[in-house]
């Protein structure tokens, strides 16, 4: 228990600081396909993580048995049967994933990037006008679908303030109408600029926005660069990230209109999904489905989409709901809150997927809980430090009596003695 809480407690550190943090490679997401996920829904990844490094710390003791003599069967027995009862006791743990407010129809759209990339001042517009074409497909496939998300950056140029990009996604929300598009897209400042995911529908023949979502957490180093003067000494690099990208400060939510009333999308982009406390904002504050918009282009044949759609499958059982991923270049996925993927596409092609998803707003313990996890990971971390610091020094003290003996004769001794 004690290895447990202090490995997770770092790691919840280094979700978090510095600058934020980053939390791609927690050890809880490596359990997608295995029984230790389903204590996700009670304790996130704080849970999961301290089970594997316990099952971990266990096993070992099995292999390389403390003790001696009699007691070294026993203690590897014990540890073999805990080692075993962890797995088997989660995968008693029930995992609802049944439609409570009935359900949406999803279309997602992979639209492609062009291979090699073409020049930066007509890429963006190539990139639109794929994500359009594919819309154009899909509709000519399914006449029934409520909403239509688009990835992050299918419009890298504002269709807001860019008349050509506006032009390319007027063709594709005037065939979808009434149903809306999630667009995603970027504003620009003078150094600055803004991720965002909005959605479109037609008003009088025009484009209208009926939502949207700023990126609350941008990734350090690879969308901003914190204190760009000071790592410039160090790196030419930093000047790969041209514009810096701030942060929204709203929740990763956005409500549409539907026939009978309206639904909260839990709208987390890209990276975002890796930060439980951006996703648990958006399960608290209502979202009833999870749209996760990426754009994986810039990762080329790595397995980051693969790392990325892990992540998302976890993300829908520790909320208990269905999911969303959107990517420009894959993987795009349509995912239940068993973490079941319903449909997905492959990498560099253009394609669509439509299924009927669930929408649920029961609050799973590891939503309801919040930070609790990760403080009791840091104070029992602690504990266990100090534990473990005054058992040593008892230990210690144990094993040498003499050194205790002198120091207290000499404590005892009269003014002078040593001298005489």
């Amino acid at each position: 228990v004690g290895s447990g809480l202090l490995f997770i407690a770092i790691e919840e550190i280094r979700a978090r600081f510095p600058f934020g943090g980053f939390s791609w490679g927690l050890l809880g997401f490596s359990q997608v396909d295995g029984p230790l996920v389903r204590a996700a829904p009670l304790g996130s990844t704080p849970l999961v993580g301290m089970l594997v490094v316990m099952i971990g710390v266990l096993t070992s003791r099995v292999i390389i048995p403390p003790g001696a003599g009699g007691t070294r069967f026993f203690a590897r027995m014990l540890a073999a049967a805990s080692a075993t009862a962890l797995p088997v006791l989660t995968i008693l743990l029930p995992v609802a994933t049944y439609a409570e407010n009935g359900t949406l129809r999803v279309g997602a759209v992979q639209g492609n990037v062009p291979r090699p990339p073409i020049g930066w001042p007509d890429q963006p517009l190539q990139v639109t006008a794929n994500h359009r074409d594919e819309t154009l497909r899909l509709l000519s496939q399914h006449q029934d679908v409520d909403l239509i998300v688009w990835p992050e950056s299918a419009a890298d140029l504002d269709p807001r303030t860019d008349p050509a990009a506006a032009e390319i996604l007027l063709a594709a929300v005037s065939a979808a109408d009434p149903t809306p598009i999630l667009v995603g897209t970027q504003q620009f400042f003078d150094k600055t600029r803004i991720n965002q995911h909005v959605a479109f529908g037609l008003n009088d023949g025009a484009l209208t926005q009926l939502g949207e979502y700023t990126k609350q957490h941008p990734v350090p180093f690879g969308e901003y660069i914190p204190h760009r003067d000071f790592f410039a000494r160090f790196s030419r690099e930093v000047d790969q990230v041209q514009s810096d990208m701030v942060p929204g400060s709203e929740p990763a939510v956005m409500s549409l209109p539907r026939d009978d009333g309206q639904v909260v999308l839990g709208d987390v982009i890209c990276f975002e999904i890796a930060f439980a406390d951006v996703v648990r904002q958006a399960v608290t504050h209502g979202a009833q489905l999870l749209i996760v918009p990426t754009n994986n282009a810039s990762f080329g044949d790595s397995g980051e989409a693969a790392q990325q759609t892990q992540i998302t499958r976890f993300r829908a059982i520790e909320y208990s709901r269905a999911a969303v991923q959107a990517s420009t270049v894959g993987i795009s996925a349509l995912i239940d809150g068993r973490g079941r993927i319903l449909a997905d596409t492959q990498m560099w092609q253009a394609d669509h997927l439509v299924a009927d998803m669930p929408l649920r707003t029961t609050q799973t313990w590891a939503a309801r809980l919040g930070l609790a996890p990760t403080i009791v990971s840091w104070v029992g971390a602690l504990a266990w430090i100090v534990v473990s610091v005054v058992r040593r020094g008892n230990a210690s003290a144990r094993r040498h009596p003499h050194v205790q003996r002198t120091r207290e004769s000499r404590t005892d001794c009269p003014a002078g003695t040593f001298m005489r």
